[in-house]
């Protein structure tokens, strides 16, 4: 049974949908009584308290969200009261003795089990934490590995590198969307990353390129006007 004790006044805290499964319907099923659904218990506790349903919590259970209120003691004696002689007799027995087990100061004999279990779980989180280290560790010192792309093809920084003219990355780009120019996408080595790129034929450029300047217009001696980019002025600089 899912309960805590409040720290602030030792009472015994619960949530309505555990008060009603653990609880309150065992007690009805021992009284003869039908169950009652939650969606129906959860309007007595909004009813008897005058809670408001903008503070109900929720939670899935077999699929299905369930709503719920933590209670205190006095909250589910007062839901409690809702119900019939017998079945009051039993919730209010059961809470009674859950709260005198939860209040009840340990043996000494509890107090060791107790803190050899913390120990045991804090050492099972420690030897994770170390496993994960571990691992991160060995990531971190195997180098990093990108695909290897194909002789040919170049990204958009290599390409205007190696291409016998200048034209910006942003003009390339939109050149090579007109000309259908297929790309390639490969995952590469930046820094300490390994990033996806897109990878163009050089040869395919090249070519487009060299359409592109026999096309082109002198406006000044720098920039030209091209029928492939709408005779847009842009800037063409033989290397």
């Amino acid at each position: 049974m899912n309960a805590v004790v409040n720290k602030e006044d030792q009472t015994i805290l619960m949530s309505s949908l555990d008060f009603l499964n653990n609880m309150v319907n065992p007690a009805r099923i021992a009284a003869g009584e039908n169950h009652i659904e939650n969606s129906k218990f959860i309007k007595k506790v909004i009813n008897e308290l005058d809670l408001s349903t903008d503070d109900k919590l929720s939670v899935v259970v077999n699929r299905n969200n369930q709503s719920y209120f933590n209670l205190d003691k006095t909250q589910m004696m007062l839901v409690g009261m809702r119900e019939s002689k017998a079945v009051r007799r039993n919730v209010v027995a059961q809470l009674n003795a859950m709260e005198e087990a939860l209040n009840k100061p340990l043996t000494t004999m509890e107090m060791i089990a107790t803190s050899a279990q913390a120990v045991v779980e804090l050492e099972a989180k420690q030897t994770k934490n170390e496993l994960r280290l571990e691992i991160l560790e060995d990531t971190l010192a195997k180098p990093l590995k990108g695909d290897v792309v194909p002789y040919g093809l170049l990204g958009i920084a290599a390409l205007q590198r190696e291409l016998p003219t200048t034209v910006s990355s942003a003009k390339l780009r939109e050149l090579i969307s007109i000309f259908g120019i297929k790309s390639t996408e490969y995952t590469v080595v930046r820094g300490e990353f390994l990033v996806p790129t897109n990878f163009y034929s050089f040869n395919e450029v090249t070519t487009m390129i060299t359409k592109v300047v026999n096309s082109a217009k002198k406006v000044t001696n720098e920039y030209y006007t091209s029928h492939y980019l709408g005779n847009a002025k842009f800037k063409i600089t033989k290397r």
